[in-house]
């Protein structure tokens, strides 16, 4: 799987991360505000022009940082992806850009990071916390690297080893996220140095109702919205409030699609996530659905016309994360002194098994 914090560009279908290669046509672009997705409904508010999160952080793959449209960077800033997009059993090749935005802090190895991925359909309503976990065990993959040295081709294999440090569900403009902070370590350093560092990562998988047109087909895919945090061990608490601001800024354009997200869910009242996308202009614009495969053929004689065309998703009711219940601490035992008087022996004890209540429901 590709995992973008570290730019892996080779991708495993456990997650099938595509993102769509005949969106190019659809351009981001650059204000004083911030950066505006041209394909989804994402706009990443800045701190001030040309500046996101902080001037500690730099950005990484724009070509040019200034007002108008975004050129991406090629190179390392572009990802090969392989999925089945047509359920023929066969994986299809896809080459795009890996981010929505990139930043390098200028002091630290630390990197903040967001792209927007496809899921295979299958994986439509599968947890994130699942997602979530898949995507940790997938940072954790040998990854091969070849390279000619003086006229030989040399092959080295780099082991990764993972660990969760913690988890939890979000919920980020509404829509529902999950959190995850994880450490990476090469397996092979850390048995030779055991205090050999791990790189510390922290991913927020979001589930906003972006639909991906992946490939030639333009087959749809239910897309996932992931914002990334990387650092060294020693470094990460140092940026991990920058992090915060980072998901703080991203907002899903609702006062511009305002009545196109009433039509929509006037179309699928009673789908509890419903995304939509339009997939192509000639003769007249078609549109495609999911959570409720209806409501496109509904939705596009009332979107209003003055309104951007990307993609984007309405959820029935607003996701609120769980408020984890305080844990108290356990109750110390105390065993009394028995009395210099008793001469009662102590019961011996039961070599019958006692029998454990069933739980009952919270």
């Amino acid at each position: 799987m590709c995992y973008p914090a570290t730019m892996s560009r080779t991708v495993v279908p456990i997650l099938a991360l595509v993102l769509s290669a005949c969106g190019a046509s659809a351009v981001s672009t650059l204000s004083r505000e911030g950066l505006t997705d041209g394909r989804y409904a994402l706009h990443i508010a800045s701190a001030e022009p040309g500046v996101f999160v902080s001037n500690d952080w730099m950005v990484e793959n724009l070509v040019r940082v200034a007002p108008g449209p975004v050129k991406q960077k090629g190179g390392a800033y572009v990802a090969d992806y392989h999925i089945d997009v047509n359920g023929d059993g066969t994986a299809d090749w896809f080459r795009d850009d890996a981010f929505v935005l990139r930043l390098r802090h200028r002091r630290t190895a630390g990197v903040l990071w967001s792209s927007v991925v496809p899921l295979p359909t299958s994986m439509e309503q599968t947890d994130l916390r699942v997602l979530a976990r898949l995507l940790v065990g997938a940072a954790s993959r040998d990854t091969v690297s070849l390279a000619v040295v003086d006229g030989a081709v040399e092959m080295s294999t780099r082991r990764l080893a993972t660990r969760i440090l913690e988890e939890r569900p979000i919920a980020v403009r509404g829509y529902e996220g999950y959190r995850v902070t994880f450490e990476v370590a090469d397996v092979d350093q850390a048995s030779l140095t055991p205090d050999a560092s791990w790189e510390r990562r922290e991913v927020a998988l979001v589930r906003p109702g972006f639909v991906v047109l992946a490939g030639r087909q333009r087959a749809t895919l239910p897309g996932l919205l992931l914002l990334g945090h990387a650092n060294l061990p020693e470094d990460f608490e140092t940026t991990r409030p920058d992090f915060d601001r980072f998901l703080e800024a991203f907002e899903f354009r609702e006062d511009e699609l305002a009545g196109s997200r009433a039509a929509l869910s006037a179309c699928a009242p009673e789908a509890e996530l419903v995304s939509v996308a339009r997939v192509d202009q000639t003769p007249v614009d078609r549109y495609a659905s999911l959570g409720d495969r209806r409501a496109a053929e509904c939705f596009g004689p009332q979107r209003p016309q003055n309104e951007p065309p990307v993609s984007f998703g309405v959820r029935r009711e607003p996701f609120v994360a769980p408020v984890a219940a305080p844990t108290e601490p356990p109750t110390p035992v105390t065993t009394p002194e028995p009395s210099a008087e008793s001469t009662t022996p102590a019961p011996e004890a039961s070599t019958e098994a006692a029998e454990v209540p069933a739980p009952t429901e919270p």
